[in-house]
Order: C-alpha cells, then structure tokens, then sequence
C-alpha cells in the first residue's frame, strides 16, 4: 500500500473499528465526557521577520489555529466498569492545504481494561519517556516528540500495568506518527517507572525503544518514505514541590546507523492560588542525522477562566540564531452527559 492510499484514509483508519467495538456498550455509557477546543496561535520568526499562523513548524501538528472536540466515554455493563474511548479530532488552519483547511485525528483509541493490566488499540502516546504520562497537545513549548526520536501519537495497541508505586507501560505501533502508514515500519517501546506524578507529583523512569521508522513531522512524512532503524535508551523525571516543578526527558542511541540524541529539561514556578499562572525555563540539545541544535525557552502561562488559557513564549535556536516569539489562546470546556 502506497502512502498517498493510506493518507487519503488518515481520518478514517480504525475510527470505524473503534466505534463498532464502542456501539454495543454506548447505550449503558456514563459520565460521558464531549470538551469543546479551540485555539488561535501566531508567531514572529526573525530571520527571516515574519508572522506565521504556527508556533514552531508548518507541518507540526501542533500548534494551529484549530476548533475541534474531544470526547471521553466510559464503557460499562450493567454496574461493570470494562474501560474508556477516547477521541479527539479537530479543524486546523494550514496554509500548505489546498483549502487551508487540515483535519486532524488525535486520540482516537479504545482503552479495555482486564484484571491485571489496561489494553488500549487505535492511535494513542508511545511507551517513552515524557510522552507516555504527560498530555502536552495544547502546550507551547516543544517537547521531545518533536526531536524525530519519538512520536506524540502513534498507530498500534500498548499495555499499562499499574503496581501502585511501581508501573510498566508497552506499546507496538507503526512508527509513522500521525498518519497510517502500514509496511515494513514500526516502533516497540516500553517504559518502566517509579511513582505517579498525576498522583504524589513524582515519578521517575526509564525506556527503551527499537523501530524501522518514518521520518514525519504532523501528516507529512519524509525522505521519500524511508525506514530508519531506531534504537533507543531513555531516563525521564517529574517532581512537584510546592510552587516548583522540575521535567527532564532524556534520550540516547542511534537514528538509521548514526548516534542521535534529545535531551530535555523544565523548570516551572506556579503563581497564584489554584496554579493561575505559571513561568517556564527549558533547555532542548538534539542531534539528529549530524544536525545538532540546541534550543533555550521561556514561557509564561495565565488562566483567565477555567475554560480560557493565553500562553507565550520566546525561544532562540543555535546555532542558527532563529529568534520566534509564539503567542496562543486556548479554550477548552466540557459538558457531562
């Protein structure tokens, strides 16, 4: 199957699955979950001085101009809770479409859960590092995902097992993020960790990873649709005392035969009461193909409402001395049913 069959399929790949295997329990579903999401982003880059409608590259998923929906459904039969759907699709603004316009599938799985572990299949977080626990899909700052060492999403089923202070999460996907591309490509992983950071804010971890993967970033993938042999060894922290936050995510091993790596770390303070607002110091290190970067951030973060976020931020990249500066505004309410 050719990429271009499979991307005029990308919206619709295992949806229609995960809706058939969902169907039989909608009608005993409850705390039923529908948010509704919208964002408008903007960004100056100097050189070359220009506005652009996206916070860090054309074809990143994230961050756009976008309205979209994210829903959470519980599954039950009669007083059995049997797990959750999840999908979350969206519109976004993208001036490389013929229309502009780009429908985006995000979260779109199936969570079942079995008396010793949660099986999930659809589209859903690999088993690495940061990105395996933490949601990062409405933030401004980058993250690993974007390094070309790892997805945000990918195609495939994984496991989680929860062993209170202790927990293993698996996941086979199709190493080609976004869009569905099926082939010789693919992407195991696994991450083993130590705490919950959702829970008593700490956590600490470690991956492991090995592929034949595609190079994409949002739906487009790259070199002509090349596998590359992916190997990779990981280390991730969370830590939350009081007001300070600290997140580091750090990978090494190797990308189509080379020595590759991205390393990650944060630093956050919260201020004001229910963490109103927030200011952020990162630093991100990648070498990717003997491309080497490192990129310095700040970001600041103020919640209006609760349903109304404005994010900022400035970012300097090295050694190309690119200056952009990204502002946002998300909203992003629920309604039970």
């Amino acid at each position: 199957m050719t990429y271009h069959a499979v991307t005029g399929l990308r919206f619709v790949p295992l949806l229609f699955v995960l809706l058939l295997a969902y169907a039989p329990y909608a009608v005993n579903a409850q705390s039923n979950i529908l948010f509704f999401e919208a964002q408008g982003v903007l960004s100056f880059t100097d050189p070359p001085s220009s506005w652009q409608a996206y916070s860090h590259h054309l074809h990143d998923a994230m961050q756009k101009p976008s309205l979209g929906i994210d829903y959470l459904g519980r599954i039950r039969a009669k007083s059995t809770d049997l797990g959750y759907m999840s999908l979350q699709i969206r519109l976004a603004y993208d001036e490389s479409e013929p229309n502009k316009i780009q429908p985006q599938v995000y979260n779109a799985f199936i969570n079942w859960k079995t008396p010793v572990s949660d099986l999930w299949i659809g589209h859903n977080k690999t088993a690495i590092g940061l990105n395996s626990y933490l949601n990062n899909h409405a933030l401004l700052l980058a993250d690993n995902t974007m390094s070309g060492l790892n997805f945000d999403r990918d195609w495939g089923a994984g496991l989680k097992h929860d062993g209170g202070w202790w927990n293993i999460v698996l996941s086979a996907g199709t190493g080609s993020g976004m869009p569905l591309y099926l082939g010789e490509n693919y992407l195991l992983a696994a991450r083993t960790g130590w705490g919950d950071y959702s829970r008593n804010n700490a956590t600490i971890g470690l991956s492991a990873a090995t592929g034949n993967v595609l190079k994409s970033m949002g739906y487009s993938v790259m070199h002509n649709n090349k596998k590359h042999p992916l190997h990779l060894g990981g280390f991730d922290l969370g830590l939350r005392y009081l007001n300070f936050d600290i997140k580091a995510d750090l990978l090494h091993g190797s990308y189509d035969g080379d020595p590759a790596y991205a390393y990650l770390t944060r630093g956050a303070y919260y201020l004001l009461p229910e963490d109103r607002a927030n200011i952020e110091l990162q630093l991100q290190a990648n070498d990717l193909k003997g491309e080497q970067s490192t990129i310095y951030s700040a970001g600041l973060t103020y919640r209006i409402t609760p349903d109304i976020t404005l994010r900022s931020t400035y970012n300097l990249k090295e050694p190309t001395g690119i200056h952009t500066i990204a502002l946002q505004a998300y909203f992003y309410k629920g309604i039970v049913f």
